[in-house]
């Protein structure tokens, strides 16, 4: 994996160490940025390669219960001229004050934030020339995890303790995949939801195997998928990036090898503490993809175009 460039961005760009999510629109015209904070997308404009401004402005606050919270975005997608955005759908914890007393952090620990303004997925329609529609459609995730056997049970857990955590988005036409930073299950399976963002009560759970990472986005290619797998809390465990073909992979004798996911290597950090969050497609050719990464804890995220070769495929 080659590091070729970093990006600038140039202007007001909201909570500059809290980049979580990136996608790219109009072969790189534009981009689409959002931080984990607030209830905002913010859209840049290229002046020139590598150089962008900040442009415009995607204000989500009318789709809070609480105007004073946060969305907490953790993805961004593109397809036929839909931008979609996707909150963590988490819970947390209060966290303890070794301050206080025994009792209080006790108490705390009982607290659950339910954080009900991160469990939104949101549409929003591409007009060209870095324009979108004031109308926001939202698709209610909620249901289709609750009524989930698998998923259900991981619902009333803080993110931080293997609960549920939504990073990941890709899109193709009608279908989303969303990825999960957690759960990650036992054999280090990760859960990815397909669906058609107007029908999520028929959506199917696919499963991967990332070495026990958890999905911190994911990109639509020409025919597969890129995965950026990270920690799911902070394990000692490096982000990697895998090439996957969008099936179901949990382990089984019926089990197509061709599902597995590919690991394409390990991310190079531009500095010790970024937290690789979102993974952009630039360019693919036959022989290589150019992807931009961007970091939290990370001014402006770091943008960084990573250069990764495919592999070579031998018949067998």
């Amino acid at each position: 994996m080659q590091q070729l460039a970093l990006w600038t961005f140039r202007g007001d760009i909201l909570h500059p160490n809290n980049i979580s999510a990136i996608v790219v629109i109009d072969d790189g015209q534009y981009l689409a940025i959002a931080g984990d904070e607030g209830a905002s997308v913010q859209i840049l404009r290229r002046r020139a390669p590598g150089d962008y401004d900040v442009d415009g402005i995607i204000d989500l606050k009318d789709q809070l219960e609480d105007k004073k919270s946060e969305i907490d975005i953790e993805g961004l997608a593109f397809s036929d001229f839909r931008l979609y955005v996707l909150g963590s759908h988490s819970k947390k914890r209060e966290k303890l004050n070794p301050k206080r007393t025994q009792k209080h952090n006790r108490d705390r620990l009982k607290q659950r934030d339910k954080q009900p303004d991160r469990q939104g997925l949101f549409e929003i329609k591409y007009l060209g020339r870095g324009k979108f529609s004031d109308k926001v459609k939202p698709c209610d995730l909620l249901p289709t995890l609750k009524e989930n056997d698998l998923l259900a049970p991981f619902l009333a857990i803080p993110s931080k303790e293997n609960g549920i955590d939504l990073e990941g988005l890709a899109a193709e036409g009608d279908d989303l995949l969303v990825g999960f930073r957690g759960p990650v299950l036992r054999e280090g399976l990760v859960p990815i939801l397909k669906l058609d963002f107007d029908k999520p009560e028929k959506a199917d759970v696919l499963l991967v195997d990332l070495g026990g990472r958890g999905i911190r986005d994911l990109v639509r290619t020409n025919s597969d998928y890129l995965i950026l797998a990270g920690p799911m809390r902070d394990e000692p465990l490096s982000y990697r990036i895998y090439q996957w073909n969008g099936k179901d992979a949990i382990p089984g004798r019926d089990c197509d090898q061709a599902n597995l996911p590919r690991n394409l290597g390990e991310v190079p950090l531009p500095h010790f503490g970024a937290k690789p969050e979102g993974l952009g497609l630039v360019e693919e050719t036959e022989a290589y993809f150019d992807v931009v990464l961007v970091c939290d804890s990370s001014s402006n995220g770091s943008p960084t175009v990573l250069r990764i070769a495919k592999p070579i495929l031998v018949s067998p």
